[in-house]
């Protein structure tokens, strides 16, 4: 300890302290006794990289360093032995429907997921938990009388039942709770010239009553009220279509000409004038291609009117000018926020693409469906948002003529070039000498400072030239180039960047050449190939599907090739084999039908095994066995007959004996018995 000596008399020498505060907080003060009073700088390193160490007029300040690069896709922080640390952000928001991302000047980004698999059968739907779900619709309109099934393109169709079972005597018709039902056709005419009856082909069929003479030549009349009556026979009808003539025992006889050519192509006529003729005949309808076949007869198919555009529904009118018609499907989605239109070849889409303008700088426009199309979201709330949390360094506010949000930071200039004016956030200015260092924390600027311009900051460029990279400078380790991901999370797309153009997106082509398949690519499985719905709903077509062509409707055969039935094909039930009705309505013929020849009549045999009879058969009512008295008689009055009925007739000679033996007693067939007396006449004289 140094003192100040002095010698007082009558004291002697006298040592004072001395003094060598300096008053300086910012030094430790000591006094050496070799050279006195020494000021040593006070260190006021609280090795802390976070914070910078200077010394006031209160001694050792430690202000905390700020850590922002700026990027709201980083947590800030400082660890006091690494300094400042930029950790990203976890935008996870454990929601499977919103694909999440960071934006550097906006942060966390949460974009809702569109849940569609292309496929209308199915209600999309998102879960936070699971993500997209598709739940298949229900089409049952409750409604018996249509078949109801799901389009994967169009959706629901409720197709209607055909309830014609093919048959003429029903009346066919639909009840909504019950389905098809079919009620008998009367068929009853009040004619006594007809007996009636129904053909499930033809419908009702009036057979004309055949009124049978009893006289072999002569002919008999119906009355529709009465019924039968005679009439005189007249064997000639002056019709070509007959070959006439008149049997003694049967009467007059028409046998009909056989115009049958046995073509099944022609129909065939006969004219009473000029006989048998033959048209060929067209089954076909507006709607139906086919032809004709001289054995099978018409092979027929519904008329093919696709025109192979996928915006139009197809189909057949026959009362149209144009049979086949083709009316545009209705692509509309109802979304205000999608541009909807159709491609002949995929059909409908519906594009999220609609641009909301934004009304100024203040207000960023987007397209929402829930309400009603493009809305503003007002800017002003945003752009002052940070303003509370930096005060009270920070000034904020949105210009809707300029470029939007703008903020001010407090500048702090207490015009000393050499110190480090800021703001501090929950502090105010802070005026920090500039001092320079090699070890220094932030590696992201290059310091130099001017006594008379004061510190300049030249902040590293990091821009790689590389629209494929994030570039940012990173305080401890400098320019950081992380490369950008340019995944979709579509894996309906090929990802990838271009250094020049950016993200690029490549549609993986799902097309298989098939024309059996829809062909599309489902945002979450990729290329999807479901087979096309080629059933026309008519049993009378074989449907099968040409990966080349699509859909073939190729024709039933239902031939059973049994001449005993006739081989149709009803759009309702199929193939129908009906039996052939060989009745002939003749009682003088047994009917028989053979698979391989057809109807067979074999005319009845009458005859009773009586000789005494007259065997005869009549169309209505069959054998008829008549007794006549007159059967055996040979109009000779000089016989008794009588019939026997096995032998047949017996002739006894009359006896004209009438035991007179003067009468000559004969028989004259006309006369009958003749008994002539005898004329005696004596002889002459002489003799």
């Amino acid at each position: 300890m140094l003192a100040l000596v002095t010698i007082e008399e009558g004291v002697g020498c006298v040592f004072v302290q001395i003094n060598c505060d300096d008053y300086n907080d910012c030094t430790v003060d000591s006094c050496d006794y070799s050279v006195g009073c020494v000021y040593t700088q006070y260190d006021c390193d609280d090795y802390n990289v976070c914070t910078t160490d200077t010394c006031g007029s209160e001694g050792c300040i430690h202000t905390p360093y700020v850590c922002d690069d700026y990027d709201e896709c980083t947590e800030d922080t400082c660890d006091h032995v690494s300094g400042c640390a930029y950790t990203p952000k976890d935008c996870n928001d454990d929601d499977a429907c919103t694909d999440d991302s960071c934006e550097k000047n906006s942060g966390c980004q949460y974009e809702k997921v569109i849940c569609s698999d292309y496929d209308a059968c199915t209600n999309d739907a998102c879960n936070p938990a699971a993500g997209c779900t598709f739940t298949q619709i229900c089409c049952d309109d409750g409604d018996s009388c249509t078949h109801d099934y799901c389009d994967i393109v169009e959706g629901c169709y409720h197709h209607d039942v055909e309830c014609d079972d093919c048959n003429e005597c029903t009346i066919d018709s639909c009840n909504p709770a019950t389905g098809c039902e079919y009620d008998y056709v009367d068929c009853t005419d009040d004619d006594l010239c007809t007996q009636e009856g129904c053909d499930p082909t033809l419908g009702c069929v009036s057979t004309p009553v055949l009124c049978i003479a009893d006289d072999a030549c002569s002919t008999a009349a119906c009355d529709p009220e009465v019924g039968c009556s005679a009439g005189t026979v007249s064997c000639c009808d002056g019709d070509a279509c007959t070959v006439d003539g008149c049997d003694p025992n049967t009467g007059c006889y028409h046998t009909p000409v056989d115009c049958n050519d046995y073509n099944p192509c022609t129909d065939d006529y006969c004219s009473a004038d000029s006989g048998c003729w033959y048209e060929p005949n067209n089954e076909l309808d507006a709607c139906e291609e086919g032809w004709c076949d001289s054995w099978y007869g018409w092979i027929t198919w519904p008329k093919d009117c696709s025109d192979y555009n996928a915006c139009t529904t197809d189909y057949c009118d026959p009362s149209a000018e144009d049979v086949c018609q083709h009316q545009a499907i209705c692509c509309d989605d109802g979304n205000p926020c999608t541009t909807d239109s159709c491609d002949p070849y995929w059909g409908c889409t519906n594009l999220w693409d609609v641009y909301c303008e934004n009304e100024d700088s203040c207000h960023w426009g987007y397209c929402d469906p829930e309400q009603g199309g493009c809305v503003q979201w007002d800017l002003n709330e945003y752009c002052t948002s940070y303003d509370e949390y930096y005060a009270p360094c920070l000034t904020s506010g949105c210009d809707p003529l300029g470029a939007g949000c703008w903020s001010v930071w407090e500048a702090c200039e207490d015009y000393n070039a050499c110190t480090y004016d800021y703001c501090e956030v929950g502090i105010g200015c802070v005026h920090t000498p500039i001092t320079f260092n090699e070890d220094k924390c932030n590696e992201c600027y290059i310091e130099t400072c001017d006594p008379e311009t004061g510190v300049q900051y030249t902040y590293r460029n990091c821009d790689d030239g590389d629209v494929c990279t994030y570039d940012y400078c990173d305080n401890n380790w400098g320019c950081v180039n992380y490369a950008y991901s340019c995944d979709d999370w579509s894996v309906c797309t090929i990802d990838s960047c271009d250094p020049v153009l950016g993200c690029t997106y490549e549609y993986i082509p799902c097309e298989d050449d098939d024309a059996c398949t829809y062909d599309y690519c489902n945002y979450w499985y990729g290329c999807t190939h479901d087979p096309i719905w080629c059933d026309d709903w008519n049993p009378c077509t074989v449907d099968s599907c040409d990966p080349a062509s699509g859909c073939v409707h190729t024709p039933a055969i239902c031939e059973d090739y049994n001449e005993c039935t006739t081989d149709r094909c009803c759009p309702i039930n199929g193939c129908i084999n009906t039996q052939v009705d060989c009745d002939d309505w003749d009682a003088c013929t047994d009917d028989y039908c053979y698979a391989d020849w057809g109807c067979i009549y074999y005319p009845v045999v009458c005859d009773d095994g009586n000789v005494c009879t007259v065997d005869r058969c009549d169309p209505n009512n069959g054998c008829v066995y008549v007794e006549s008295e007159c059967i055996c008689d040979d109009h000779n009055t000089c016989t008794t007959e009588y019939c026997d009925p096995l032998e047949g007739c017996v002739f006894i000679n009359l006896n004209c004996d009438d035991d007179n033996p003067n009468t000559s007693d004969w028989c004259d067939n006309v006369a009958g018995c003749i008994h002539e007396e005898f004329i005696y006449v004596p002889p002459e004289e002489g003799y």
